[in-house]
């Protein structure tokens, strides 16, 4: 009986585990599609208002689950305290709010690049950097989603399997 109750346990645990890689897969999806929006609505209000940053980073709608718009609110909050250069602390940031989560070198990358031109060059240029960015993530977002089509069941599944395994060795 007690063997019975630890191989459960055990293929519980290993499924449990797959689920758990399976919804990083879906988080990193979120992640991206949250942050392709805080960049449409950061372009349309420097675009429409032509107001100084940390202003613009004030209008830019919150919610309340958006990691994207917590980034831009501390931004602001540090670019008026400290009236300092936004590329300075656009990489620190990035990295203190999207710590712990499962991007990829590549979606940081392009995180980060938007810190490197906002606030630095003129309206034209950031227009063509804007739709550099987006079409980056779009490209970034249809490469998580493949993804998560295909390696998001495969991994639940391989959870349980790789659970079962021991647990029939056990028995």
């Amino acid at each position: 009986m007690l063997r019975l109750i630890g191989a459960g346990g055990l293929v519980l645990a290993c499924g449990l585990m797959g689920i758990m890689k399976a919804r990083q897969l879906k988080l990193r999806l979120s992640l991206l599609e949250d942050f392709l929006q805080m960049t449409l609505a950061l372009k349309g209000q420097i675009s429409y208002f032509k107001e100084p940053l940390p202003e613009v980073f004030k209008k830019v709608d919150k919610r309340a689950d958006s990691r994207a718009c917590e980034l831009l609110a501390g931004l602001g909050d540090v670019m008026e305290q400290k009236d300092a250069q936004i590329a300075r602390f656009w990489p620190q940031k990035v990295a203190e709010i999207y710590k712990d989560m499962p991007l990829s070198a590549a979606d940081r990358e392009i995180f980060n690049y938007l810190g490197s031109f906002i606030g630095q060059t003129d309206y034209e240029n950031h227009l063509m950097h804007f739709a550099y960015m987006e079409q980056r993530l779009a490209a970034q977002i249809e490469e998580a989603r493949k993804e998560l089509k295909s390696k998001a069941p495969m991994m639940r599944k391989l959870g349980f399997f790789l659970g079962a395994i021991p647990a029939v060795l056990l028995l």
